[in-house]
């Protein structure tokens, strides 16, 4: 994470009160609401030493959260949570990313995302690298649930090689407490790379949390 980013981010957040962290962002409102009141959580913190720690308690808790049976039927609604995966192949341990996903319209069901900020961890649970660039999602909502993928080019920031990275999101919608229904998502995240560098995903999951 980019040191003039956190400044800014913690800056604003000092000004204004009530907010958190997370991929160099400010959250307010929802967001910060569930990373102040929910113990070891912090998503600032997904691309540092204890990123996957971090985004196992997140995940946890969202996905503990009631599931939604009546979704919205008009408006649009953006999300901010992040994505955790064992992966194996050229590259080894436990990758984490921010996950932006924004639902342009309940009604029509039409979603898009990103997909950046992307890390991989040691089993020691130290950071082994970090990944330029990233994938770009198009989905839909359908019902309670919801599907996004995208393939995009991503780069090995300590080796300088590059993969094409396929990303799959699926999952449903939850109420948190006191947030209205559809107010975060969760669930699973499958994927694989080529190019440079190979390797594939495994026990994937995925949170966000609506902005």
């Amino acid at each position: 994470m980019k040191l003039l980013q956190i400044t800014a981010a913690l800056a604003a957040c000092t000004a204004v009160g009530g907010c958190s962290i997370f991929g160099g962002r400010a959250t307010n409102g929802q967001g910060a609401e569930l990373l102040d009141t929910s113990p070891g959580i912090d998503v600032s913190r997904l691309d540092d030493a204890t990123g996957e720690a971090d985004f196992q308690s997140a995940f946890q808790y969202v996905r503990g959260q009631e599931a939604t049976t009546t979704m919205p039927n008009s408006g649009s609604a953006d999300y901010l949570g992040g994505f955790g995966a064992d992966v194996t192949g050229d590259i080894a341990g436990f990758m984490t990313g921010a996950v932006n996903m924004t639902v342009e319209s309940f009604n029509t069901g039409v979603v898009s995302g990103t997909v950046d900020e992307i890390a991989l961890y040691n089993a020691d649970g130290s950071q082994n690298r970090t990944f330029a660039g990233e994938v770009f999602l198009n989905g839909t909502v359908t019902g309670t649930g919801l599907a996004a993928n995208g393939t995009d080019n991503i780069r090995d920031n300590s080796t300088g090689l590059e993969s094409d990275a396929t990303l799959r999101f699926n999952g449903d919608f939850r109420n948190l407490k006191s947030e209205g229904r559809a107010s975060a998502m969760t669930g699973t995240t499958t994927g694989s790379g080529t190019g440079g560098f190979d390797f594939a995903l495994d026990n994937g999951k995925f949170y966000a949390i609506e902005q």
